[in-house]
């Protein structure tokens, strides 16, 4: 289902929402990288994920448990998260830690 947006950021005609099945390996490492270079369009691509992630889009694929047999890693993944937030949003990282409603 392409859900319809509702909200301040999004005009209610936007029918777009990311899908993880479009970042198979390694093509999210190359968004990434595009939007650390500074690339506007990568930015903007980025922002719609987060944006889908924010509102929920992904909750099931994030329900799925990572494999025993694969490597498992949080911190750094965690100063990343942070940093793309606070270049997307301007988040800072208190505010991520100690608010239950950051994004409003």
């Amino acid at each position: 289902m392409t859900p319809t947006y509702n909200d301040l950021y999004h005009s209610s005609i936007d029918l777009y929402m990311s899908r993880i099945e479009d970042y198979p390996y390694p093509s999210g490492l190359h968004l990434l990288t595009q939007w650390q270079a500074g690339d506007d369009e990568a930015r903007k691509e980025m922002t719609q994920v987060f944006d889908d992630t924010i509102a929920g889009y992904f909750d099931a694929s994030f329900s799925v448990l990572t494999p025993p047999d694969r490597v498992h890693s949080t911190a750094s993944v965690h100063m990343l998260g942070l940093a793309v937030l606070h270049d997307l949003y301007g988040i800072e990282s208190w505010a991520y830690y100690n608010s239950r409603k950051i994004l409003v």
